[in-house]
């Protein structure tokens, strides 16, 4: 029987992710096909459920391999938080530093100017008066009556 020991900093591990870090399942879904097989034991007990939360001092065991599931030490966990820190000021530090406008008053609102469209932009819908005489109403028609729609004249009379 082929033994490992594997530290998880978290608090748990699913068993098909566990089956997949440990090398045992090529992916996270071929371990949970394994799982749903019928061929995977924790602490003795065959388990179905792909996504089991697994946590420290539980044992799994697919055929003669078995997985130790240990809590990592304060001091793993310590370092691991110091190096996600470290990556994200890196990463904040890597970001260009954003232009601040002066602060303008509440009491006051922002200058509009004419807005200029940027190099390339496609042209907006043009807005204004359209050209041509309105349409007004038919001769003969009652002053302020709505004029209705036109129906089709066909064999059902319209409707």
């Amino acid at each position: 029987m082929h033994a490992i020991e594997y530290r998880i900093t978290t608090e748990y591990i699913e068993l098909n992710q566990l089956l997949k870090i440990c090398g045992l399942a090529a992916s996270g879904g071929a371990g949970g096909a394994l799982v749903a097989e019928g061929n995977v034991q924790v602490d003795g007990q065959p388990e179905s459920r792909k996504r089991c939360k697994i946590r420290p001092g539980q044992v799994v065991q697919l055929g003669s391999q078995r997985i130790t599931v240990l809590a990592a030490d304060a001091a793993e966990v310590a370092a691991k938080a110091e190096a996600r820190i470290a990556r994200a000021r890196e990463k904040a530090a890597a970001k260009p530093a954003a232009k601040l406008a002066p602060p303008s008053s509440p009491w006051q609102p922002k200058p509009r100017g004419k807005q200029r469209a940027k190099p390339g932009a496609k042209p907006g819908p043009k807005t204004g008066p359209k050209p041509g005489p309105k349409p007004g109403p038919k001769p003969g028609a009652k002053p302020g009556a709505r004029r209705r729609r036109p129906t089709s004249s066909g064999p059902a009379g319209g409707r």
